[in-house]
């Protein structure tokens, strides 16, 4: 199953950079774990969103995923209003882990006063990305949208969500 998983993802990644997709607006060299933890401060009111938001978040699942299963972690480092600006601290998934520095800062709006995404976009083009999209509750983020690569794990029988570490 991992290894059809894998193939599959390979393909696809190969496909995707056959059609010519747009480089990256970085390259690795550019980019280093100090640049990618700086982002804007908190400026204004922001309806408290800093403090429901700022800080480590870990993805989770009900029930539990068997080992090695998937493991990545957020790092929200600010907000500026109903903005939020972040980055990927931990990815692991399978067998395969990446280093932090090998994904994109990100940053997105609160929608609808609960609604935020997290994007696990690659800075090569060689492998696909994904999002977690969910509703932001006090140390929890409910997700309702997984996608990693092709698939889309949130129609498996497994509850996903974002857990507040610190």
């Amino acid at each position: 199953m991992k290894v059809k998983i894998l193939i599959t993802v390979a393909i696809v990644a190969a496909a995707l950079a056959a059609c010519g997709r747009n480089a990256p607006e970085h390259s690795p060299a550019q980019m280093d774990t100090d640049a990618v933890a700086e982002t804007p401060g908190v400026l204004g009111a922001d309806s408290g969103l800093t403090g429901r938001l700022v800080g480590d978040w870990e993805l989770q699942s009900v029930p539990p995923q068997q080992m090695p299963g998937i493991r990545v972690s957020f790092s929200v480092d600010s907000c500026r209003g109903t903005e939020y600006f972040g980055r990927v601290t931990n990815y692991f998934s399978g067998n395969v882990g990446r280093n932090p520095s090998e994904f994109e800062a990100f940053s997105d709006s609160l929608r609808d006063d609960e609604f935020v995404r997290f994007l696990l976009h690659p800075v090569e083009n060689g492998w696909l990305g994904g999002a977690i999209e969910g509703r932001l509750g006090t140390d929890t983020i409910l997700v309702n949208s997984f996608v990693l690569g092709p698939d889309t794990l949130t129609n498996i029988p497994r509850r996903w969500m974002l857990v507040r570490s610190r």
